[in-house]
């Protein structure tokens, strides 16, 4: 099973001399169920323009004269604004 496959990869990376994020890159064909999390993880940009994106677009949607907005209103309409590309 895939559980027993990713519990046997874990096994064998605890096993190697030299551990580290390089040695997923390297040995993908040894571990492919850690190199994709690895991918994941790891991969990940380290900025925080997309939240500050959304919330400047919280601002526009949060006039004073709509001080009135519940938190849920605000929440929906910001992921409106912010997927409307998607709709």
């Amino acid at each position: 099973s895939v559980i027993e496959e990713i519990q046997d990869e874990i096994s064998l990376f605890m096993k190697e001399p030299i551990g580290g994020c390089r040695l997923l890159f390297k040995k993908k064909e040894f571990y492919p169920c850690l190199h994709r999390l690895a991918l994941r993880v790891f991969c990940v940009p380290a900025t925080s323009a997309p939240v500050e994106r959304v919330f400047s677009s919280s601002g526009v949607i949060m006039w004073p004269h709509q001080s009135r907005l519940t938190k849920k209103m605000l929440s929906t309409l910001t992921l409106l604004k912010c997927n409307q590309h998607l709709l």
